[in-house]
C-alpha cells in the first residue's frame, strides 16, 4: 500500500512570495533526494473553500516505513527549515491508499 501524506499550509500574513517559491522548490525536489519518496505535488488552492490555507501538498510514498524516514530526512528538515518561521497554521494528514 501507499502513503499519501499531506499538507495544507496558512502562511503568515505578508509572507514574500520567495520563502513560498523556495519551499515549494525544496519540497518538489524530494523524489530525487529521499528514499522511498515516489511523487510530490504541491501548489496554491485556487478557490475559497480552505479558509486561510492557501496553499496544499500531496507526498506519495512507497510505504509506512518511508513515511517514517522521511519525517527526519536532511532535505525535510531544512525544507521545513525555511517554511516554518513564515507559517501561521499546518494541518497534516497521512492515509494509505
Amino acid at each position: 500500500m501507499s502513503i499519501k501524506h499531506m499538507v495544507f499550509v496558512e502562511w503568515k500574513d505578508g509572507t514574500d512570495d520567495a520563502i513560498i517559491d523556495g519551499f515549494s522548490s525544496a519540497v518538489n525536489a524530494f523524489p530525487g533526494q529521499i528514499d522511498g519518496v515516489e511523487s510530490v505535488e504541491f501548489g496554491k488552492n485556487f478557490t475559497d473553500r480552505a479558509g486561510n490555507f492557501t496553499h496544499c501538498g500531496v507526498v506519495t510514498l512507497r510505504d509506512k516505513d518511508a513515511l517514517a524516514g522521511y519525517g527526519p530526512h536532511e532535505a525535510h528538515q531544512a525544507a521545513l527549515a525555511v517554511a516554518m518561521p513564515a507559517v501561521a497554521n499546518i494541518i497534516v494528514a497521512d492515509i494509505e491508499t
